[in-house]
């Protein structure tokens, strides 16, 4: 299988048809290909526009009560376009509002449409929608961290989802309160939110260039992405378990489709010990299903850049070698 990624631009003004070979496998289940890919919205579907405006972002809107209704059927691109276009700016588009209340509320309402034409499973659009408060109050800093790691806000809003529930209180890197001793890195990761934020920026990039070799920004592509979230939240750990696939992480992939909402984890693993040996799933989580949303998921549902292309996987596939 060839991994297929055309690339509709940086903002999302298309509406997602999803197209689903077969569901994503459990350990030990026959190999699936799963295909995400982009079409066209309809006339009567309204167009979301993302600012252009350039500066800082500030507080968010107060908690929105807006019911998603379902998008109408898309019509599919006839010929998908063969080479990816790079985005115009080194900021992503959620860290180019002003600080105006016009241009926060036209951010907030360009989230909503995003959410809505995603091409999530309802449910999904549900987690996003209720994350959505939490990610903007969080948006000047995951911005200021993005000016200084060039991690996009976005990716930074998904990983501080799955460790933290977007608590500024508490760790971006592994969910700790603030200050304290990190439990994987063993030291003290930051002792205000944009340390920390910085820090986790500095902690993806760096794994996921040791452990896979892949570049972390705004021309990454969903697929790379998958592997350094996986160098994030597991290490070593897939490449010492056969080179398990990063789409099979509840962690970076659950929610994308109706098959895999409140997938469960590889039930593979062993030697559950900090050190190098440890390979595949803790015993912890090891085949337990998980609720939350992946970090694609998430950013997905809120109009990222990088989860914006066609994507195609299969788990089978090893698409990037660990180093």
């Amino acid at each position: 299988m060839i991994m297929n990624l055309w690339l509709r631009g940086a903002a999302l003004a298309g509406a997602l048809l999803v197209v689903v070979a077969a569901c994503v496998p459990q350990s030990g289940d026959a190999p699936t290909l799963v295909h995400l890919r982009w079409a066209e919205p309809t006339p009567a579907r309204p167009t979301t526009t993302v600012p252009a405006s350039t500066t800082t972002t500030t507080t968010a809107p107060a908690p929105s009560t807006t019911t998603l209704t379902p998008p109408t059927t898309a019509t599919p691109i006839a010929t998908p376009p063969t080479t990816a276009k790079s985005p115009a700016t080194t900021l992503s588009w959620v860290c180019r509002s002003d600080d105006s209340a016009a241009s926060v509320q036209r951010r907030h309402a360009a989230f909503i449409g995003n959410i809505r034409t995603s091409g999530l499973p309802d449910v999904s659009k549900g987690k996003v929608l209720r994350q959505l408060n939490r990610v903007e109050a969080n948006l000047p800093l995951y911005c200021a961290a993005e000016r200084q790691t060039g991690v996009p806000a976005l990716v930074l809003a998904a990983i501080h989802y799955r460790e933290a529930d977007n608590d500024p209180t508490r760790s971006i890197m592994s969910g700790e309160p603030l200050g304290a001793v990190n439990p994987d890195t063993h030291v003290v990761e930051g002792t205000t939110p944009l340390e920390n934020a910085v820090d986790a920026g500095r902690h993806l990039v760096s794994g996921a260039s040791e452990i896979y070799g892949v570049g972390v920004g705004l021309r990454m592509n969903g697929i790379d992405l998958a592997y350094a979230l996986a160098a994030y939240n597991r290490g070593g750990r897939y490449c010492r378990a056969g080179e398990l696939h990063p789409m099979l992480s509840p962690y970076v992939a659950a929610g994308l489709v109706e098959s895999n909402v409140s997938m469960s984890w590889p039930n593979v693993g062993g030697d559950d010990g900090a050190g190098p040996e440890a390979w595949g799933e803790p015993a912890s989580v090891r085949g337990q299903p998980d609720p939350r949303l992946g970090a694609l998921a998430l950013m997905r549902g809120l109009g990222s850049e990088i989860t914006a292309p066609a994507l195609a996987w299969n788990t089978a596939e090893i698409v990037i070698r660990c180093r």
